[in-house]
């Protein structure tokens, strides 16, 4: 994908104005659910596609004053590309951003020391690293000391996607929930069409949200889309609980739109995870139970219709989805509640402003 194309570099460009350029890497999906596949296919072709994206840039006519980057790979590539173009005189250096770096330390203390050198080198090639949570960028500055001054902590936003957008205007138009129920203020219960919905690979606990599950009566339907056999192993699945592999961007949002409730169970406290599936719940305006952690709460303990609780008990997490599933019928209001987060925080404007405001002060652009 073109990053040209993307609702945040657009809106990222008009705040920083036609003087200053600003170059996003292109975004490559690794699509995987084996780990030897994101190595010999997924690397490589991010590798590519970044070293054409530097070379595409540095051939225009106004160079770039930003460049920003999503990966540690892209970081090296441009980096090299943009080395070799000053030693020949033909371009100055831009400010290097990387965007949403983490940072997850191993179980084996050799290859937590190995990954700990790397990113060290790696993150002294930026000016500025932007990380998605306040308690991760104190952490991160304490373990790269060297690079303390570069962290950054910008709050995560996300572009909609057409199908949640077509979703949004069909339940403002027509007053349609979840699986076609309408939300007319009636007190109707919710049935065993009822559909849960949870995504991602990151740090989750899909074990725990299928024994969650199983607890449930009457039975409910439980869709998982993940990619990842590590995550979420094919032991997990049942009649009542589905894993999807190979489920991305409209299918994906499908998904996600059918349901009446979204669940993240969050394996690892300590590190940045869940908020993209959680944004992108309060964007199609669904209710959400999420774990409790220091970085959930950053984002949306003041946030309507989040359910903000421990998961790592099977019999607390099947009570709080219980007790969401078995409410009467959300209210007309209550989407437009739901989706007020996501308008007023979490939105691809507030991320690209959020990020300007960071680049702004750093390298003094005039702020509109």
């Amino acid at each position: 994908m073109d990053a040209s194309d993307w609702p945040f570099y657009e809106e990222l460009r008009r705040l920083i104005g036609e003087d200053h350029a600003v170059v996003l890497s292109e975004s490559v999906i690794l699509q995987y659910s084996r780990r030897w596949k994101l190595v010999l296919i997924g690397w490589p072709l991010l590798i590519w596609s970044t070293f054409r994206l530097a070379i595409k840039s540095a051939r225009q006519r106004q160079k770039a004053d930003f460049l920003v980057v999503e990966e540690h790979f892209q970081l090296w590539s441009l980096s090299l590309v943009y080395f070799l173009l000053r030693l020949f005189g033909r371009t100055g250096r831009p400010v290097f951003v990387y965007l949403g770096f983490i940072y997850t330390p191993r179980e084996s203390k050799l290859l937590s020391t190995l990954r700990r050198a790397y990113f060290a080198v790696a993150l002294r090639m930026t000016d500025v690293v932007v990380v998605y949570s306040e308690l991760e960028m104190m952490k991160l500055g304490a373990t790269f000391s060297a690079c303390r001054n570069k962290f950054r902590f910008v709050h995560l936003g996300i572009g909609e996607h057409e199908s949640i957008r077509a979703h949004t205007q069909r339940i403002r138009e027509n007053g349609i929930r979840g699986n076609g129920i309408r939300g007319n203020g009636q007190t109707l219960k919710r049935n065993s069409q009822s559909l849960i919905f949870s995504a991602g690979r990151s740090s989750r606990d899909y074990s725990v949200l299928a024994k969650a599950v199983d607890l449930l009566r009457p039975k409910l339907r439980c869709v998982v889309v993940c990619d990842s056999y590590e995550e979420c192993p094919s032991s997990l699945e049942s009649e009542s609980f589905v894993v999807l592999r190979d489920c991305y961007g409209n299918s994906y949002t499908q998904q996600l739109v059918s349901s009446d409730l979204v669940v993240i169970p969050l394996r690892n406290p300590e590190i940045s995870a869940g908020q993209m599936v959680a944004i992108h719940a309060l964007a199609a305006g669904k209710p959400l139970i999420i774990s409790d952690t220091p970085i959930t709460r950053e984002y949306f303990q003041e946030c309507y219709g989040v359910g903000i609780i421990r998961t790592d008990c099977p019999v607390t997490l099947a009570k709080e989805i219980e007790k969401v599933v078995e409410a009467s019928v959300r209210l007309d209001g209550e989407f437009e509640m739901i989706r007020h987060a996501f308008e007023s925080k979490f939105s691809v404007q507030c991320y690209a402003n959020r990020l300007y405001r960071v680049l702004s002060r750093e390298f003094l652009i005039s702020e509109k």
